[in-house]
């Protein structure tokens, strides 16, 4: 994936960290209620006298890397509150994160009092990591679901947390006696020496999708029970296999190509670093999706000839084996041409819709509004070619919103939505303007404030209008037939991978171990 996309997650990443370790010290709090003696209090206790931990992060699957790196090592330290009078008040932490950018080049990821900040500096050479350890020899294993992940916890026999094997991603600990085998952690200075004052990183000041479990308290009581008994938690594999026969793949993009081109087999600018397990192989198609709209005959012959050129066993209009994967107006492009009778589905078709706009979209409505006045502002024109440009080109008008335009194409909507019903296999939605933190997320941040949506958006679609036809029920995480996440329309293109912490923020891992 993009390591600039990724770039803005990592204070976050480190904040999580420090609760992860919180979770455990709130377990004291944890009411005992079978007879069996993990160890719990003598693990906290190890917690509260440690000079500090070093986590090291061990990625499994490919969308979670950053700058190509396999792991990622984080000190965290404590910082002691102290009461009036001198009682132990809070356990809290603070952390650093250093990333390895370039040979010569690290960016630093700090968290002090609660405040995150991020910098880059020069390097003269590259530390390596510790490797970690395969196995609990001696130890109890401990089961805790954090942030979304399920994880197995070795506990060692002198009550220290060793390591932590999850199905996306290892975590080793190690607990560090001597406060100078921390990397330093301070808040860096500008050119003029002074501390920079960041906000705090908390519940109420930034998005909540960036952190979605619960507070420490209720965390600790509800999932840290497994303080209390010694169970074992099944995990399938990181990498997922095809459940079924392989077939050839054609991914559709969406509006904001204003360049026609022939297909490829591959399109990392849009799709970013993509693959299925089911796909025998990959087509990406080029289209001019700015000066066509979705129901433009001429498009929409398009689609359905790209279909029957890389599915197997077509005939006569009739589309043949094939995984069919569609992003925002590319879902419309394909329901459109299926309601029209250029082309129609075998049983063969799986179709993934992803972010699809099938009742329009109000950000086409702002669009024009927006042309009215003076335009966009420059922070919304570069990443977000989807909304488009003054003035609206075909594609963006097109797009306006169902209960906004006529009755010829409210008809054509409608057409279009129960054509999708019918032959959708799989969807994903997302219900969050700023999703993953990446270069998309401020903008689309931006333009979900400003359109007048009737539900949960991307940033540029609605749940409503992503999820209209289908059976809400079925939306759930990786597992479930169709996903729902605090995801944005870029996040849904898998242009951004996935997110290190939570099930509903890997829609790459969705589409993977889906077919």
């Amino acid at each position: 994936p993009n390591t600039r996309q990724k770039r803005l997650r990592w204070v976050a990443v480190i904040a999580v960290v420090c609760r992860l370790v919180c979770v455990a010290v709130g377990a004291v709090e944890v009411k005992i209620v079978k007879a069996t003696d993990n160890g719990h209090k003598a693990i906290v206790t190890n917690l509260q006298l440690s000079a500090g931990l070093k986590f090291t992060l061990h990625f499994k699957r490919a969308s979670l890397k950053v700058y190509g790196l396999d792991e990622a090592t984080i000190f965290v330290a404590p910082r002691h509150q102290v009461q009036p009078g001198g009682a132990a008040s809070s356990f809290q932490f603070d952390a650093i994160m250093t990333l390895q950018a370039t040979p010569t080049q690290s960016d630093i990821y700090t968290l002090v009092d609660d405040k995150g900040v991020t910098e880059s500096r020069v390097i003269d050479g590259v530390e390596g990591h510790s490797e970690i350890a395969d196995k609990c020899v001696g130890g109890t294993l401990l089961s805790l679901t954090f942030a979304g992940e399920s994880f197995v916890f070795c506990n060692s026999a002198a009550n220290e947390l060793a390591f932590a094997v999850g199905q996306d991603m290892d975590i080793s600990i190690e607990y560090l006696a001597d406060p100078t085998q921390l990397d330093s952690i301070q808040v860096p200075s500008t050119a003029n020496e002074v501390a920079l004052d960041c906000p705090s990183i908390s519940q109420s000041s930034h998005p909540a999708t960036l952190w979605t479990a619960p507070p420490t308290r209720s965390l600790a009581r509800a999932t840290m029970e497994t303080l209390t008994s010694n169970r074992i938690l099944s995990k399938d594999k990181s990498a997922c296999a095809c459940k079924g026969a392989k077939k050839p793949c054609l991914f559709v993009h969406g509006t904001g190509e204003d360049a026609a081109a022939p297909p490829t087999s591959s399109f990392s600018s849009y799709w970013g670093d993509v693959s299925s397990p089911c796909c025998s192989s990959s087509t990406f198609v080029h289209w001019d999706t700015v000066s066509q709209g979705w129901d433009d005959a001429a498009l929409q012959h398009e689609f359905c000839k790209a279909a029957a050129d890389v599915a197997t066993q077509s005939s006569s209009g009739v589309i043949g084996s094939l995984i069919l994967v569609t992003h925002s107006m590319g879902n419309v492009i394909a329901s459109g041409a299926i309601a029209s009778n250029v082309c129609t589905f075998s049983n063969d078709v799986t179709w993934v819709s992803l972010a699809s706009p099938q009742q329009g979209s109000q950000v086409a409505n702002l669009l024009q509004q927006q042309c009215l006045k003076e335009g966009w502002s420059n922070i919304l024109k570069v990443p977000l070619s989807w909304v488009g440009y003054c003035p609206p080109a075909r594609a963006y008008l097109s797009l306006q919103h169902q209960s906004t335009v006529n009755a010829t194409e409210q008809a054509a909507f409608a057409a279009g939505q129960r054509a999708r019903q019918e032959h959708v296999s799989h969807a994903a939605c997302g219900v969050s303007g700023f999703g993953l933190n990446s270069i998309y997320s401020a903008p689309l941040a931006i333009v979900d404030k400003m359109a007048s949506h009737a539900s949960a958006s991307d940033g540029f679609v609605d749940y409503n209008s992503c999820s209209v036809g289908l059976n809400t029920n079925d939306f759930g995480g990786t597992s479930s037939k169709h996903y729902v996440g605090p995801l944005n329309h870029a996040d849904l293109s898998f242009r951004t991978g996935d997110g290190w912490w939570g099930d509903n923020r890997k829609p790459l891992k969705w589409f993977q171990c889906l077919l």
